[in-house]
């Protein structure tokens, strides 16, 4: 299950979830999570800057890995897995978007 047909970038966003089983089996009626989604925020500040683009440049042409992988920001099939200038195009794009 995902959200689809959903536009939520530079938001904050709650999902809630019914009838949740954890692992020992005790259920809940309910469950929610928030979270502030915002493409090309590669460290997390809550702003889209020339600091996020200096770091997706610098990291181009990697494959990404535990350590990178939030520099690899595009959805495009072929650069999925792999830090391009796909990525830091994006990154510069969403440059002063801000939760």
């Amino acid at each position: 299950m995902g959200l689809t047909g959903v536009d939520c970038n530079a938001s904050v966003v709650t999902v809630t979830v019914a009838d949740v089983i954890d692992t020992d089996g005790n259920t809940l009626d309910a469950a929610t999570a928030t979270f502030g989604l915002l493409i090309g925020d590669v460290n997390g500040d809550g702003t889209v800057d020339r600091h996020d683009y200096d770091i997706v440049a610098a990291r181009e042409g990697q494959a990404t890995n535990a350590n990178n992988f939030r520099a690899d920001v595009s959805a495009k099939p072929a650069g999925i897995g792999h830090i391009d200038v796909s990525d830091a195009k994006l990154v510069r794009h969403q440059d002063g978007t801000q939760l």
